[in-house]
C-alpha cells in the first residue's frame, strides 16, 4: 500500500527528530563532572567545551601544569578557587558560575581559605592603597582634588553620543609611561576570557555578604602576565540587605545594607582588551517596625550599602589596549521605619507616641584612583553613579484612652513625628577632572505622621460634671532631601495628621470637646457634651381676683418682663435679660440697674417668665 502525503509527513518529522537525537547523544550532551573535595592535577588540567564541573562545599581545585578551560565551572555558596601554577587559558566560551566567591590564584599563598582572610582581601580592594601602576579602586571622593602626582584627565569632547547615553568616556590628554629599562620578559601567561558570573548569588548569610573575585599572581607565583581579554565579569545583583528588625522591641533599628561585590587583581603584568565589569548594587537597608505597645515606639531604618568596587595592581607593566567597561553600581536604599504608640488605658490613659526615621541611601561619592604608568585611560568608560534613595517613615500616634464617670477626662493622643531619610549624593571624579554627567542623587524617602485621637470625658448626671475630652496627638513630619548629583534626586512626599480630640462627657456642666492636634492637616476638635442641668421649678400663686403680671425673678426682686429685652451677646453664650431703658422698676418700687455685660439680669433658661397677682 502506497503511504499517504500525510504518512509522507510523519515518517519525515519522525526521522528528524531521532537523527537531533543521536546528534545530541553524541555530540550535543553536557558532561559533568563533581568536586567535592580538594583535587591537585599533577599534570594539565583542561575542560572541553561541553563539560561542567561542579565544584561544591568549598573544594579547591590545584593545577600543576597548564590550565586550559573551554567548558564552565559551576560553584556553590562556598565558591569556587582554583589554584594554577602553569599558563592560564580561558577561552571566550568559558564560564564561572557560583553563588559564591570566585578565587583564581597563582600559589596556596594566595588564596583565602578562611572567612577572616576574605574579609581582608574585601577591604584591601577598597582601600587606596598598593604600589606599582594601579587602576582602582573607587575611594570616597574629598573633595575632588587630583591625586598626587597625577595630570588631572579631562572629557573628550568627541564622545558626546557616549555621553548622552549614560556612558561617561573618560580620556587622558597625557600618556605617560615606565622609565627606560631593560625588556623583561613572564615566566607564564594567564589569558582569562569568557564570563564570571556571580548575578544570582543571593545568600543572606552575614558570612556571606562580602562578596569578592580574587585573581592573584604575586610575585611568589613568578613573573606572570595576566592577561583580562574579552572578560565579563557580572556581579551580584541582589546583594543582601541588611537584617530587618520587626515587632521586637520598642526602639527597632534595621542593619545596613551589605556592599556589592569587589574585584581584587594583582600580577606581574595586566594587559586589559575588552573588559567588562558589571560590580553590583550596594544592599538596602533593613526595615524597622516597632511593637505596638510602646510609649515612645522609635524605629530607625537602616543605611543602604556602598556599590560595588575594585581594585587592579601590577608590578611591572599596566596596559589599557582595548575597551575597559566599569559599571559601579547603584548603592543601597535606606530601610523603610515604621513606628506605632500604644493606645492609653481606658481610664483616660495618654497614648503612646510614635517616632519613625527612615534610613540614609548611601552616597555614590566616588573618586578613580589611578596610580604609576598606567597605558591607555582614554579606553575605560564609567557608567553613571546612582546614589541609593532615603527609607520611607511612618510613624502612628497612640490613640487616647476614654474615661467614665463625672468629671474624669479622655487621655490625649500620642504624638508622632515621621522623617524620611535623606536620598544618597552622587559624583565620580576622576584624577581631578570636573565630574562627569549622570551622577543621579537618590530620591529623598516619604514621610508620614498620624497623631492618635484623644479619648472622650466621662458621662455624670444633672448633679456633675462632664468630663472633658483628650486633645489630638500633634503630627511632625519631615521628608528627605534628595540627594546631590549633576541630576539631583527628588525630595520626598511628606504628609503629617493631627490626631482629633475626643468629645466631651455629658454632665452638669457638660464637659467640653478636645482640642484636635496640630499637623499640616489639623485634627478636628472634639464635640461638648450634653448639658443635663435642670432649673429648679418655683410655683407662685396667682390671685384671681387681683392684676397678673409677668415677671422674672432676679436676686428677690420680680422685674415686669414688659421692660425687659432678650439678646444674645458674645460671651455669654445664651440668650439672655437687658433693661429695655437700662433700669427696670420692680414689683415693688425699687429700681433695678442693668448690671451689663455679659449676661445682664440672666440666662433666659436659667430665669424663667413666670406670672404673679399684684
Amino acid at each position: 500500500m502506497e503511504p499517504t502525503n500525510n504518512n509522507k509527513v510523519y515518517v519525515l518529522v519522525a526521522g528528524a527528530v531521532i537523527i537531533a537525537g543521536l546528534l545530541w547523544y553524541f555530540f550535543g550532551r553536557t558532561e559533568v563532572i563533581a568536586v567535592a573535595e580538594d583535587m591537585t592535577v599533577s599534570g594539565d588540567y583542561v575542560v572541553e567545551k561541553g563539560t561542567r564541573v561542579e565544584v561544591t562545599d568549598g573544594a579547591v581545585i590545584t593545577v600543576e601544569g597548564n590550565t586550559t578551560i573551554a567548558g564552565e565551572i559551576a560553584g556553590d555558596a562556598k565558591g569556587v578557587a582554583i589554584i594554577a601554577k602553569g599558563n592560564v587559558t580561558f577561552d571566550a566560551s568559558a564560564k564561572i558560575i557560583s553563588n559564591g566567591n570566585v578565587q583564581i590564584v597563582g600559589d596556596t599563598g594566595s588564596l583565602a581559605d578562611t572567612q577572616e582572610k576574605i574579609d581582608a582581601m574585601f577591604d584591601e580592594a577598597g582601600a587606596d592603597t598598593g604600589a606599582g601602576p594601579r587602576v582602582g579602586p573607587f575611594a570616597p571622593s574629598a573633595g575632588g582634588t587630583a591625586s598626587a602626582g597625577i595630570a588631572p584627565y579631562t572629557l573628550n569632547t568627541e564622545t558626546k553620543d557616549a555621553v548622552s547615553s549614560g556612558v561617561v568616556a573618560l580620556l587622558t590628554n597625557t600618556v605617560r609611561t615606565a622609565s627606560a629599562q631593560g625588556v623583561e620578559t613572564p615566566d607564564t601567561t594567564v589569558t582569562l576570557s569568557g564570563t564570571i558570573d556571580l548575578s544570582k548569588a543571593d545568600s543572606a548569610d552575614e558570612k556571606s555578604r562580602k562578596k569578592i573575585i580574587i585573581l592573584s599572581f604575586p610575585p611568589s607565583a613568578g613573573k606572570v602576565q595576566m592577561n583580562l581579554q574579552d572578560l565579563t565579569i557580572v556581579g551580584p545583583q541582589n546583594t543582601p540587605k541588611g537584617t530587618d528588625d520587626k515587632g521586637t522591641s520598642c526602639n527597632a533599628k534595621g542593619g545596613d545594607g551589605a556592599n556589592g561585590l569587589r574585584l581584587r587583581g594583582s600580577a606581574w603584568g595586566i594587559e586589559i582588551n575588552n573588559f567588562n565589569v558589571t560590580l553590583a548594587k550596594g544592599g538596602d537597608g533593613g526595615d524597622a517596625e516597632t511593637k505596638g505597645d510602646c510609649d515612645p515606639g522609635t524605629a530607625r531604618g537602616g543605611m543602604g550599602g556602598d556599590s560595588g568596587n575594585m581594585k587592579l595592581t601590577a608590578d611591572n607593566s599596566f596596559k589599557i589596549t582595548g575597551a575597559f567597561h566599569l559599571k559601579p553600581g547603584k548603592s543601597g536604599n535606606g530601610g523603610q521605619a515604621t513606628a506605632r504608640g500604644k493606645d492609653g488605658a481606658n481610664s483616660g490613659g495618654k497614648g503612646g507616641d510614635a517616632n519613625a526615621y527612615g534610613g540614609k541611601g548611601k552616597d555614590n561619592t566616588k573618586e578613580l584612583s589611578v596610580k604609576g604608568a598606567v597605558e591607555g585611560m582614554g579606553n575605560i568608560t564609567i557608567d553613571e553613579l546612582l546614589g541609593g534613595d532615603g527609607g520611607n517613615a511612618i510613624a502612628d500616634g497612640g490613640n487616647g484612652g476614654g474615661n467614665t464617670g463625672c468629671a474624669k477626662n479622655g487621655g490625649p493622643g500620642g504624638a508622632a513625628t515621621a522623617e524620611g531619610g535623606k536620598g544618597g549624593s552622587a559624583s565620580l571624579i576622576v584624577l581631578g577632572a570636573l565630574s562627569p554627567v549622570f551622577d543621579i542623587g537618590g530620591n529623598g524617602g516619604n514621610a508620614d505622621a498620624v497623631g492618635g485621637s484623644g479619648g472622650n470625658g466621662g458621662n455624670c448626671d444633672s448633679k456633675g460634671k462632664g468630663g472633658n475630652g483628650g486633645k489630638g496627638g500633634d503630627a511632625h513630619e519631615k521628608e528627605g532631601k534628595g540627594g546631590a548629583g549633576d541630576t539631583a534626586g527628588t525630595d520626598g512626599v511628606a504628609i503629617s495628621d493631627g490626631g482629633n480630640g475626643g468629645n466631651g462627657g455629658s454632665g452638669c456642666p457638660e464637659g467640653a470637646g478636645g482640642k484636635g492636634g496640630i499637623g499640616k492637616t489639623p485634627g478636628t476638635d472634639g464635640e461638648k457634651g450634653k448639658n443635663l442641668c435642670v432649673e429648679e421649678k418655683k410655683e407662685t400663686f396667682v390671685d384671681p381676683g387681683r392684676e397678673k403680671v409677668k415677671v422674672i425673678n432676679y436676686n428677690g426682686k420680680y422685674l415686669p418682663v414688659d421692660q425687659l429685652i432678650i439678646e444674645n451677646e458674645v460671651g455669654c453664650g445664651a440668650e439672655h435679660w437687658h433693661a429695655a431703658e437700662g433700669v427696670v422698676k420692680a414689683t415693688d418700687g425699687t429700681m433695678v440697674g442693668d448690671p451689663g455685660p455679659q449676661c445682664g439680669y440672666g440666662k433666659v433658661r436659667e430665669k424663667p417668665v413666670m406670672e404673679i397677682s399684684l
